[in-house]
C-alpha cells in the first residue's frame, strides 16, 4: 500500500527472519515487523484495532505523535471485509483523525469508546451498510467479562449502532456519509449511535435509509447542525439530553423528522422538517425549556406534536400539514409561549368542517399555554381567520385562545440571527 512507507528497506536476510503476510485481495500487503503492523495499500482487508495509546504507534505506526497539533492520522483506507469491524478505537487519550476512509459492511464499520476529551475527529468518510453481504460482525473486547460488556442491558435498544460511539466527549463527526442500501430494513437500528458523549459535534453529514439516522442518548452540550437526513424511520433522535443545539438540518421523507424524549434546554432552530410521513417534530416525555424557532414544518401529517413544558415556539412556518400544524397533548403541555408563527393551510379538510389549524389539550387555567406574546400583544398568523381588530382565534381541544392574531405573516429571521 502506498499509505505508509516506513518499511521500505528490508535486507534479503531479514526476509527469512521476519514473518510476512501477503494478501492476494486487491493490492493489499500486510507487513509484520517487531510486532508492528504496516498497512501498505489503499485497499485494506480486516480491521484496525487500537486498545490503548501505544497501539497507534507501536502496533500500526500511524503518522503523527498524538498531540492536538500533530494527531495520529488514519486516512485513505478502503475496507470491505464483512467479517470484522473495520476500525476500533478504545481506551485512548491521544488525538487522532479518521479521514477519507471508505467502509462497506453489513457489520459495524466503526466502534469508538472511552477516549479522551476533544481527542477524536471523524471527517470525510463513507460508511455503507451493504445488506447484500452475508455476515454481520460486531466488535467485542475479550478483555471484558460477559457481565461487563459495553452493551449492557441499560443501553438497549441503542446497541444496534451501525457506527457506535460510547463515552467519546468532544468527538467531532463532520462531512461523512452514512447510508444503508435497503430502505428501512437495515440490519442496524442506528446509522450513527452516540451514547454518554458530552460536547459532541455532528455537522454536515448525510444519513439515509436507517431506522434512526442519528441517535444521541445520555449526553450534554451536543451540537447537531447542517446535516441532511432522508428516508429514515426517524431522522434525528435524542433521549435524555441536557443542553443541545439542533440547527439548520434538513429532515425530509422520513417517518419522523426529529424525535425527542426526556430532554431539557434544547434549541431547535432553522431546520427544514418537511414532507415527513408522520410528524416533522415529535416531543414526548419531560420536554422542558426548549426554544423552537425559525423552522419550516411543511407537508407532514402533523407539523409539531408532543408534551411540552415551559418552552417557546416562535417564528416558525407551519404549512400544508395534512393534520394539525401544532398539537399540545394529554393535558400536560403547560406554561408554553406560542407566538409569531405562521399557520398556513394546515388541517385543510378539518378546517372545512370548522376545525382549526392547531390543537391544545390543556384545560388547567393556572398553567395555560399562551398563544401570544404578552409583552407585544401579538399572536400568530392564521390563514383561515377572517381578520378584524377584534378577532380572536379559538384553538381546538381545550380552552386556549390566540387573543391577538396577526394580520400579516411574521417575518422569519434567518438562522444566523437566531443564536
Amino acid at each position: 500500500m502506498r499509505k505508509l512507507q516506513r518499511n521500505t528497506k528490508i535486507s534479503l536476510a531479514a526476509l527469512f527472519l521476519v514473518p510476512i503476510i501477503i494478501s492476494t485481495i486487491g493490492l493489499s500487503i500486510y507487513g509484520v515487523m517487531d510486532e508492528k503492523i504496516y498497512l501498505n495499500s489503499l485497499y485494506a482487508q480486516g480491521e484496525i484495532v487500537i486498545l490503548n495509546d501505544y497501539d497507534f504507534s507501536e502496533k500500526y505506526s500511524f503518522p503523527g505523535s498524538g498531540t492536538a497539533e500533530d494527531p495520529f492520522l488514519i486516512e485513505n483506507y478502503l475496507f470491505d471485509d464483512p467479517d470484522t469491524t473495520a476500525i476500533v478505537i478504545k481506551d485512548t487519550t491521544k488525538h487522532f483523525i479518521i479521514r477519507n476512509c471508505s467502509i462497506s459492511k453489513l457489520g459495524q464499520p466503526l466502534f469508538i469508546s472511552n477516549i479522551g476529551f476533544n481527542t477524536g475527529v471523524l471527517i470525510n468518510n463513507t460508511f455503507i451498510e451493504d445488506t447484500t453481504l452475508e455476515t454481520s460482525a460486531k466488535f467485542f473486547d475479550v478483555r471484558e467479562s460477559r457481565d461487563r460488556m459495553i452493551l449492557d442491558s441499560y443501553l438497549q435498544p441503542y446497541e444496534d449502532g451501525f457506527t457506535f460511539i460510547l463515552n467519546a466527549p468532544g468527538l467531532r463527526i463532520e462531512n461523512n456519509l452514512f447510508h444503508s442500501n435497503i430502505n428501512l430494513t437495515s440490519n442496524f437500528c442506528n446509522g450513527l449511535c452516540i451514547i454518554s458523549s458530552d460536547y459532541s459535534v455532528i455537522s454536515n453529514n448525510t444519513i439515509s435509509f436507517f431506522k434512526w439516522g442519528v441517535n444521541v442518548y445520555d449526553s450534554q452540550y451536543v451540537s447537531i447542525a447542517n446535516n441532511f437526513f432522508f428516508s429514515n424511520s426517524i431522522g434525528i433522535r435524542i433521549d435524555e439530553i441536557h443542553e443541545a443545539v439542533i440547527m439548520n438540518n434538513v429532515c425530509t421523507k422520513n417517518t419522523i423528522g426529529i424525535d425527542a424524549h426526556y430532554s431539557t434546554i434544547v434549541k431547535v432552530i432553522a431546520n427544514n422538517l418537511s414532507y415527513n410521513i408522520a410528524v416533522g417534530l415529535n416531543m414526548n416525555g419531560l420536554i422542558n425549556f426548549w426554544q423552537v424557532r425559525g423552522n419550516l414544518l411543511e407537508g407532514n401529517n402533523f407539523g409539531l406534536f408532543g408534551w411540552i413544558f415551559n418552552s417557546n415556539i416562535t417564528y416558525n412556518y407551519f404549512s400544508l400539514n395534512s393534520n394539525y400544524g401544532l398539537v399540545l397533548e394529554l393535558h400536560i403541555s403547560l406554561s408554553n409561549y406560542i407566538h409569531h408563527n405562521a399557520f398556513i393551510d394546515n388541517n385543510y379538510e378539518g378546517v372545512m368542517l370548522d376545525e382549526k389549524q392547531a390543537f391544545d389539550d390543556n384545560t388547567d387555567i393556572n398553567h395555560i399555554n399562551f398563544w401570544y406574546d404578552d409583552y407585544s400583544k401579538e399572536g400568530n398568523y392564521w390563514s383561515d381567520l377572517i381578520w378584524n381588530e377584534d378577532s380572536e382565534y379559538l384553538i381546538d381541544g381545550g380552552i386556549a385562545i390566540d387573543q391577538y392574531p396577526l394580520f400579516e405573516q411574521p417575518i422569519i429571521e434567518p438562522w444566523e440571527d437566531l443564536n
